[in-house]
Parts: C-alpha cells; structure tokens; sequence
C-alpha cells in the first residue's frame, strides 16, 4: 500500500484516531432544547414537553421483553461514516447551498386535537405564485409518522427535496390536510390546516426556505393546535417553531451491553431507564428494570428501549443489584449536571451499545469495534483526506 504526501501536508505524527464504532462522537456540550412554547413547570418548546407518558406512564402493563445474548463478532474495518444528529432535529441534517436554502427540507406537523383517528395526513403545495391554470405546479405528499406531543398527539413528517418540492427556494402555499379513511380522495380532506391557501391566487405567498432571508417561513414545526397559520394575506411567521424530537423518538430501539472484560462473567445485569421530571430529578420510567441475565466475557446482549418517554439509562449486575457498571447516560446527547450523569449521542446501528470494560474503560459504539490507528492530522484540504481514511481506511 503507497503512502502519498496528503494535500496540505502533515501537521502531527502519532496522532489516534478511532473507528467510528469504537466511541460516540459528541457534537459539543450537549443538545439544547428549542426556545419557544412551554415544558410545564419549566422552559419552553415547540411541542410542549413532550416526556411524560400520556394516560397510564410508561411499561405500566406488562414486562420489559426478553433480551437476547449473543457472542460478539468483529466487524470489517471499512465503515460508513457515523450518522450524527444534529441539535435541532434527529433527522433534519441538511446540506445547504450558495443561496442559503437546504437541498432538502423536513416539515414537521402535530395534529391537532380531533385528528386522533385520521388515518392519512398530507401536504397540498404550490411551488411559486403562479396559481394559473399552466402555472406553477401543485402536489400532494403523504407525511409519515414521527413522534408523539406531551399530551398524547401525533407528530408527522415529510422530506421535501428543492428540485421537485420547491424549486425556487420555497413554497407559494401550503396546507395540511387530514383524512379519516383511506379511501378519501386528495382533494376531499376531513379536515384542513391552512398556512398559505393553495387554490387562492390572490393570496399566495413567497415562504422561503432559507432560515437566513426575510420571508423565511419561521421553521420546520407546525403545531396544529394553533389553527390556521395564514394571517391576513400573509402567514404567522411566529406559529412556526424549530422541531426537536421528543424522548420517546428512540422508544422501541434496539440497545445493546457488550461485555469486554476477558476473564469475568457479568451475573444478573439489568438495565433502568429514567426521565428527569421538571426539577430534574430522574424518575425510573418501568416498574422493574429490564433484565439481561448473566453477560459472559465476550458476549453481547440486545435488549429495547421502553416505549416510553425516557432518555438516561444506566446498567447494574449482582445480586440486589448492587454493583453499580455504569454511569447514568444520556443518550439524546443533552447537557447533564447530575452526579454520575453522562451524554452521547444514540445512533442505531451505529452507536447502541455499552461496552464495559470497567466503569473507567467503558465506551459505547458498536459490539466488537476496534480502534485503529492515524500517522497524521492534516489541515485546510487536508482534512477532507483525513475525514476519507477515517471512515474508510481502505480507500488510502
């Protein structure tokens, strides 16, 4: 294998890079909450504080599921680069152009109350201004299921991409329009939510796209709550707010507790959730922790996350569960201040796993990762080469 002289030269030898299996990338001190709307007792959001369990809380009928225990294998050491999220959104990374406007754009909206039985929610939009009959084009794109609000209400989704959903950095109108059955045609929704009307010609509107212009639509979040977004022959620029996702995005996620030690078998481990309440105390969110049984050296077990709002979790073994093996980590990658408490960044897939090798030596990643080694950190165009035997070693 040749070793070229990089572009931009070398800066340091020695350096340690790891394989993005081997440890979480944190994106800084932790994910902050949106500013905006109201965490009851507490800050603001855009969907309210979307934590607590509605009705009955989390796991309060019946059992966390079995885990299973598998020995870990050792993946190959090219890799796709690690998923990361960013502070706003989980899934809203975007690439952003010259112009300032994303080359794709997720719209987030929670239902209304009365929408809790529609089985279909759509976008009606228009591209530009043109509302002729030959003018500009108009579409319907179904949005999927993405999270839930505090109080019990649907959160949907829908990528837009900027050559075919908005072409001229934007949207002329907009509405959400609710279905009870599957059976309803487009263009006869149950139920509307206008921001811009889409068939009034003579109100439609240049909402841009690019977070940075003037006519900036306001957001990516839309609570249905609010009504109608239009006002005037405008739209309410202050109804819309950034999204963040809930804690219960992850719920039903696969986790994993790898055990690395080499010589001691880990007896009755078991994992607890918890979600802090609105003083930050962590409140437990299952009845009983979920139990991964004995972890011999080697070995992994998979287990998921409650279907509940939670976001720390943490790992004890032994018998009473009294040998305390982790810390309490965050894993929506949040500021913490607690004693004991931690922050990364799940990823599925990518990073799900807790890999214990000592509470000191503890990491999460994925089962089996391994760290390799870098001869150099280089700068200016040199670190787009670095970036590329990061993520792939075989392609250097």
């Amino acid at each position: 294998m040749s070793r070229e002289r990089p572009p931009g030269g070398y800066r340091s030898a020695g350096a340690e890079r790891r394989h993005p299996g081997a440890g979480c990338r944190h994106p800084g001190p932790g994910t902050k909450r949106r500013a905006g709307a109201a965490r009851p007792g507490r800050n603001a959001g855009a969907h309210g504080r979307t934590y607590p369990d509605p009705g009955t809380g989390s796991h309060r009928n019946g059992h966390p599921p079995v885990p299973t225990v598998t020995p870990t294998a050792t993946p190959e050491p090219t890799e796709q680069p690690e998923k990361m999220y960013a502070a706003k959104s989980v899934d809203n990374v975007q690439a952003v152009s010259k112009t300032g406007v994303p080359d794709t754009y997720t719209l987030y909206f929670a239902v209304p109350n009365g929408w809790e039985n529609y089985k279909k929610v759509k976008i009606y939009a228009i591209v530009g201004k043109n509302g002729s009959v030959n003018g500009d084009k108009k579409y319907y794109l179904e949005m999927q299921l993405a999270d839930e609000t505090e109080d019990g209400r649907k959160i949907y989704s829908a990528v837009l991409n900027k050559d075919d959903h908005y072409p001229y950095n934007g949207l002329g109108g907009l509405e959400f329009r609710g279905y009870e059955n599957d059976a309803i045609a487009d263009e006869a929704p149950t139920s509307t939510i206008i921001i811009v009307q889409v068939d009034n010609n003579n109100q439609l509107q240049d909402m841009s796209f690019n977070p940075t212009a003037s006519n900036y639509i306001g957001g990516n979040y839309y609570d249905g709550n609010n009504g109608n977004g239009n006002k005037g022959n405008s739209w309410d620029q202050t109804k819309w707010k950034d999204y963040t996702v809930s804690h219960k995005h992850f719920a039903k996620k696969a986790m994993a507790f790898e055990n690395k030690k080499t010589s001691a078998t880990l007896t009755n481990v078991k994992a607890w959730f918890y979600e802090p309440d609105k003083e930050g105390t962590l409140i437990q969110v299952d009845e009983q922790p979920i139990s991964l049984n004995d972890i011999q050296p080697g070995t992994t077990a998979t287990f998921k996350i409650p279907d509940a709002f939670c976001s720390f979790v943490r790992f004890t073994a032994g018998d009473n569960d009294t040998e305390e093996i982790s810390e309490y980590y965050n894993f929506y990658n949040e500021k913490v201040t607690g004693e004991k408490q931690k922050s990364f960044q799940y990823s599925e897939g990518q990073c799900y796993c807790y890999m214990y090798n000592g509470i000191e030596g503890a990491t999460w990643g994925r089962p089996g990762a391994t760290r390799i080694y870098y001869d150099a950190i280089f700068f200016q165009d040199g670190i787009e080469w670095r970036y590329q035997r990061l993520f792939n070693p075989q392609s250097q």
